[in-house]
């Protein structure tokens, strides 16, 4: 949709070695790269909280890059029960939370 950027995350978690990774990119309408980012933090932390970190770190880039308004793409069922209401309140919770305050 024009003058709408796409952002699209995946995060990874690496047990033996203790650490997450985050990737990011944002695409305008036309499917160019606008942005992207890769985090990497030396700490080992379940799939769904480094996705649901992985979520915010994208949001919080398209802000800060400027490149808003913005639309995210979401695959983790946990995260969008929660950004639902559906889901119990939870670390998750509390990441989402954050996403969503002013």
């Amino acid at each position: 949709m024009m003058g709408i950027y796409k952002v699209n995350f995946n995060a990874a978690v690496d047990s033996i070695n203790n650490r997450t990774g985050a990737c990011i990119i944002i695409r305008d309408y036309m499917g160019n790269v606008m942005g992207s980012s890769v985090q990497t933090l030396q700490a080992c932390f379940s799939p769904k909280i480094v996705e649901s970190t992985a979520f915010f770190r994208g949001i919080l880039f398209a802000v800060e890059s400027s490149l808003v308004p913005a639309m995210v793409e979401i695959d983790v069922k946990s995260v969008d029960l929660v950004i639902l209401g559906v889901a119990p309140p939870t670390i998750i919770g509390v990441i989402i939370g954050d996403i969503s305050s002013p």
